[in-house]
């Protein structure tokens, strides 16, 4: 047993030995800080990708993420990333402000679909109902993209309409409409 211990001691508490145990660890700590900026990225990208609210509240991390993608994608200056939003940021206020007719509206689709039989006519309502919602949010921010859209460069306009139609070309889940 003794002997066993020697030649242990021998192979591995050596004094010329001893950047083994150290470069061991170095790689164990290394790998570890690797791990942790990684899943601190993640997180940030997870709390945007939580959706635009954050109960009654706008979650600035999506509208961060949307103008940093945009950014990314189209090259903006930071004068044009503030304006673009900016713009997200009203079209999330627009969209807060109604959404108590949207939680009306879908009151009344539960109780339509508890019903045995439901008509034609309430689903066609409730599409409707949704259809003008949209509407009304998509037109409130017309005004603030013709107004980011003059700051674009021509290669920057190139660039959206690439993205525009390249847009839902990979089916329901391809980044698209």
């Amino acid at each position: 047993m003794v002997c066993y211990g020697w030649i242990w001691f021998k192979q591995y508490l050596q004094p010329d030995e001893p950047r083994r145990p150290k470069m061991h660890s170095r790689i164990v700590l290394i790998g570890i800080l690797l791990m942790g900026l990684l899943s601190l990225g993640a997180c940030t990208k997870h709390q945007a990708m939580k959706g635009p609210y954050e109960g009654d509240n706008i979650n600035t991390a999506f509208v961060d993420y949307m103008a940093g993608r945009a950014q990314d994608r189209l090259d903006l200056t930071e004068a044009q990333t503030t304006q673009y939003r900016q713009l997200v940021r009203n079209l999330l206020v627009k969209g807060q402000e109604l959404k108590p007719l949207n939680e009306a509206l879908r009151r009344d689709l539960a109780a339509s679909l508890r019903k045995e039989n439901p008509t034609r006519a309430e689903f066609e309502r409730f599409l409707a109902a949704k259809e003008e919602i949209m509407r009304t949010v998509m037109y409130s921010g017309i005004d603030d993209f013709m107004a980011f859209h003059a700051t674009l460069t021509p290669e920057q306009r190139n660039k959206l309409a690439n993205l525009v139609q390249e847009m839902g070309k990979d089916g329901w889940r391809g980044h698209g409409w």
